[in-house]
């Protein structure tokens, strides 16, 4: 009986000729096989990939990837998946350790580095995502699938079924996508592309709030602020946000409290700027989180202030005891941000405080 293979790659594509040779070459000697999943090319992609070893297969597009990602894994005989796009290739040192990482492995599934090439001249510039959940090597295992139709997921099947996550910083994978605005042969922009499968992804799941989430940053990025309000206040309050991404929700919380303050919607500004700084990665979100949360508070105290001299001794007592409590809580936040708040803004914070401490 033959020893199961360790690792499949499992990709899906569609006219990637310029973009799949590099793809397959950073996994030559790596891979033990690939599991190509073409969703419809009409260049040279298939016969690349053919030329390559790799067992391809035809997959009738129905605007769902998920089911396309999981009709590859479906295919795939390694007792590791390593899924990578055709846009994205192993980095160098990667290559050399992936094998020997697996075959000690005693975890199910590893959040890898996705580092983002910005330029390639006149030096390689990059950047690597803080995003979370980032999964893309785990154990062929028929319980672990993708899920939704767009801004697919493997991790909400694998933490369901107790399965252990690891972060692996060895583990880096190189991602070209952002050099172009398009996507898929120039099919269209990358924009277009995430707008058009996210609403049809939310028509088959309404209540997914890791796409609602992307769905909200998405129209105000389009600057349709009214229906970036409307999406991100119900994922907010109304949502099971258990699996939505940590990138996303922290931009969604920080685009909601903008939006409030604007509409003057203070308590609502004022816990979507809090939320939005509780969320330990994306630190370079801070300084403006901070400013919201400062704003909001203000307005909050200021509303206290009009409404103390017009209420009743116990009650003038119990707001006076939640402004303290307010006004406590900001200064905390305030003593553990001075590394990305000017000194200026902090001392003009404090004098407005010691202003409503007085009073």
């Amino acid at each position: 009986m033959s020893e199961r293979p360790l690792i499949s790659l499992c990709m899906i594509v569609k006219n990637e000729e310029k973009n799949l040779p590099r793809c397959l070459d950073s996994v030559k000697g790596v891979v033990d096989e690939m599991i190509i999943v073409d969703t419809g090319s009409t260049d040279k992609t298939k016969e690349i990939a053919v030329s390559y070893g790799a067992k391809v297969y035809d997959f009738e597009w129905i605007n769902d990837f998920a089911a396309a990602r999981n009709y590859g894994l479906d295919k795939a005989a390694g007792e590791w998946i390593l899924v990578l796009d055709a846009d994205e290739e192993l980095e160098n040192s990667t290559k050399n350790s992936l094998r020997a990482i697996l075959e000690e492995s005693s975890v199910d599934a590893y959040e890898c580095v996705w580092r983002n090439i910005m330029a390639l001249t006149p030096e390689i510039e990059y950047k690597d995502s803080e995003m979370g959940g980032f999964i893309r090597v785990f154990r062929n295992k028929q319980e672990y699938r993708f899920r939704s139709m767009y801004h697919e997921a493997v991790f909400p099947a694998i933490y369901e079924n107790q399965g252990k996550i690891e972060e692996k910083q060895q583990i880096i994978i190189i991602h070209y996508g952002l050099l172009s605005d398009t996507v898929q042969g120039g099919e269209r922009t990358r924009n277009d592309r995430a707008f058009y499968y996210l609403t049809k992804a939310l028509e088959q799941e309404p209540d997914n709030g890791h796409l609602q989430f992307y769905l909200g940053v998405e129209y105000y990025n389009r600057k349709d602020y009214q229906n970036a309000y409307r999406i991100l206040k119900h994922v907010v309050l109304e949502t099971n946000t258990k699996f939505a991404s940590v990138d996303q929700t922290k931009k969604g919380l920080l685009i909601l409290s903008d939006l409030a303050l604007q509409r003057k919607e203070y308590d609502l500004a004022y816990g979507c700027a809090r939320g939005c700084l509780s969320i330990q990665l994306f630190e370079k979100l801070n300084e403006k989180a901070l400013n919201l949360y400062a704003e909001s508070l203000f307005c909050i105290l200021k509303q206290f202030d009009k409404q103390l001299p017009k209420l009743k001794d116990h009650q003038r007592l119990q707001m006076i005891r939640q402004r303290d409590s307010l006004i406590s809580e900001f200064e905390k936040e305030l003593s553990k941000s001075q590394s990305f708040v000017e000194l200026s803004k902090t001392i003009e914070w404090q004098n407005s405080l010691r202003k409503y401490k007085r009073s």
